[in-house]
């Protein structure tokens, strides 16, 4: 765009954080829906047909990850960044979202074992622990305009950001049903496109009481939130 990135992120930035602050709300009022009327939720179940007893062992489950397969996940995803950045290189595409698209399709063709799976799950976690927020701080020091951020808090900003977010969620609730899903966890993982990241799914998901949706919001995360660049991308090359 020819815009220096520090000011773009100011101006976005309140943008992502209402939005998020927004998806908490909605989603912990879905709760509060599922609480009042049972038979519009799972209780942590997505799929309507899914016994309760499959959510239960999932749950449960815990196996011992060794670091190695820690450090061999670590070791993967600075492959498929690799890969990306080649990708970019040779098609001009932006690398991470050729990493995420690499990603997905070893998930979907299931070229990653299990214990690579899990090592990478903790990597995750403990990237989301400790990692996250010293990023955040750091770029709101070193590269946020404060000013531009301030300026960003109108009236007209809370009104779009609440309203998209309500979309959101209500045609999730409202199309559960005729997809064979339970309609308040279909509105909360719905939601979480409006999430600040895998941070933002994690505070989401915690204030509805549905961490069982974290695979599902991911999902909604990574790969809506890819879409939404490649058609952005596809925009601006016609403009």
């Amino acid at each position: 765009m020819g815009v220096e990135p520090g000011k773009v992120l100011a101006q976005m930035l309140p943008i992502i954080l209402l939005g998020n602050l927004c998806a908490i709300v909605l989603c912990g009022l879905m709760s509060a829906v599922g609480r009042r009327y049972p038979h519009l939720t799972g209780n942590g179940r997505l799929h309507a047909g899914e016994p309760e007893a499959v959510t239960e062992i999932r749950a449960e489950a815990k196996t011992e990850i060794s670091i190695d397969w820690v450090i061999a996940a670590g070791m993967t995803a600075v492959a498929l960044y690799l890969s990306g950045v080649m990708m970019h290189a040779l098609f001009g595409l932006p690398g991470p979202v050729c990493m995420l698209f690499l990603a997905v399709l070893l998930k979907l063709f299931k070229g990653v074992p299990k214990v690579l799976e899990d090592g990478s799950a903790s990597l995750f976690k403990f990237f989301t622990t400790c990692v996250t927020y010293p990023l955040l701080f750091a770029n709101s020091i070193a590269v946020t305009h404060w000013s531009e951020l301030m300026a960003a808090f109108h009236w007209a900003n809370l009104l779009v950001i609440f309203t998209t977010v309500l979309v959101l969620v209500l045609v999730g609730f409202s199309m559960a049903r005729r997809l064979g899903l339970h309609p308040v966890e279909t509105a909360i993982f719905n939601g979480c496109h409006s999430g600040l990241g895998g941070t933002g799914d994690v505070i989401i998901l915690t204030a509805a009481g549905r961490m069982e949706l974290m695979p599902f919001a991911q999902i909604s995360t990574r790969i809506g939130g890819a879409i939404t660049v490649m058609l952005a991308l596809l925009i601006f090359a016609h403009v």
